[in-house]
């Protein structure tokens, strides 16, 4: 049902802008002949674009540490992909901190987004979603702190996490679809990056 936001008056015309079912914002013109004239906002004048009601809005990524835990400087990594194999969300080097704030202990339960790449995703285009995880112990140019003092870390960091993780794309209906990863360990040393599989 349309439902109108606002009329104005802009020099000699008028103009009335509603949103309409589909989520977009219009605006109708009406000039000193009473021609009327349409435009569609959305993704126009720095609106932006609509999400249609099955369109992806968020990737939710959900943890529980099991027997060993995350190092605060082990950034991870989520790489979610579409049934074409385009990446739908990404996130590289998240939950790594200086200090303790980003430590996974054991038996602990961690939740962030994942953003969106650009352009509209619809559900039917994410029936069959795959995705992966990584991790990346502090790497080589990393500085650790040892007794309060910086030094340097050559050789990089090395960390092993234990977890559980749940994926949760979520559409602007209502409904969403869920994943998961169970059981799964990921061992970073000397910094590298690892990855398991997508599934």
């Amino acid at each position: 049902m349309n439902s109108p936001l606002t009329s104005y008056v802009r020099g000699p015309d008028k103009q009335l802008a509603y949103l309409t079912g589909d989520g977009h914002v219009h605006e109708l013109t009406c000039d000193q002949n009473n021609q009327w004239t349409h435009a569609d906002l959305c993704g126009a004048f720095g609106f932006p674009a609509a999400v249609p009601p099955n369109g992806l809005q968020s990737a939710v990524l959900r943890t529980h540490t099991n027997g060993d835990d995350k190092d605060h400087d082990t950034g991870i990594y989520v790489d979610v992909h579409d049934n074409g194999g385009n990446t739908i969300a990404y996130i590289g080097n998240a939950e790594r901190s200086d200090d303790d704030s980003k430590h996974y202990n054991d038996g602990s339960d961690h939740s962030f987004d994942v953003p969106l790449s650009e352009g509209t995703v619809l559900k039917s285009d994410c029936t069959n979603f795959k995705w992966r995880m990584g991790i990346q112990a502090s790497g080589p140019n990393w500085i650790i702190k040892l007794g309060g003092t910086p030094e340097d870390n050559p050789g990089g960091g090395n960390d092993q996490w234990q977890f559980d993780a749940w994926l949760t794309l979520n559409f602007g209906d209502g409904t969403f679809f869920t994943t998961d990863k169970l059981g799964q360990t990921l061992n970073s040393t000397g910094g590298e990056l690892v990855w398991d599989d997508f599934n």
